[in-house]
């Protein structure tokens, strides 16, 4: 991903597999360090059986006997992904109940707030969720976009207001 996204380089996904199936062939352990990267080659290159694929190595994973928070990570996503959303909601629901301060959960509210289009629900959105989650990274990219919101709207004497009020709250490259 970093040799694509910097340096524009084109993605050979095929031996991207063959290098991870390799390495996993070699060193099994290995596989839960990069479920999410292995995971999305997977579902590029195998396009015929590619959900077959992933449904056995999710089948895997739910056997295991020491299941981390990454694993169900895992499992809520590519459930979600490969179309069983009764397990995908089952294992978003274990998350929420068991590890309610997760990045996983953290994500998801970001989602949320990202899709409030009212900016004053965006505040509101935001000021409960730094009383549930601080310090998360996301904080900073919250105000950025309520700052962005009154900008779009070319409100610009509430950007500056707001600019302001938060200026150690917003990021200094917006």
């Amino acid at each position: 991903n970093a040799g694509a996204y910097y340096l524009d380089m084109d993605r050979n996904k095929e031996k991207a597999l063959e290098l991870f199936e390799q390495e996993f062939t070699i060193n099994p352990e290995q596989k839960q360090y990069y479920y999410q990267s292995y995971f999305e080659v997977v579902s590029a290159v195998k396009t015929e059986d590619g959900d077959e694929i992933l449904n056995d190595e999710l089948a895997s994973i739910e056997k295991k006997d020491d299941i981390t928070e990454d694993d169900y990570v895992i499992l809520a996503k590519w459930y979600a992904q490969i179309g069983n959303e009764n397990k995908a909601k089952e294992y978003e629901k274990f998350i929420k109940e068991n590890y309610p301060k997760s990045e996983y959960i953290q994500q998801e509210k970001y989602k949320e707030f990202r899709d409030l289009s009212n900016v004053n629900d965006k505040i509101n959105y935001l000021k409960n969720f730094e009383l549930d989650y601080p310090g998360s990274e996301y904080i900073v990219s919250m105000y950025d976009l309520i700052a962005n919101a009154y900008r779009d709207q070319k409100d610009y004497k509430k950007v500056l207001e707001f600019l302001t009020v938060n200026q150690n709250k917003v990021s200094t490259f917006r």
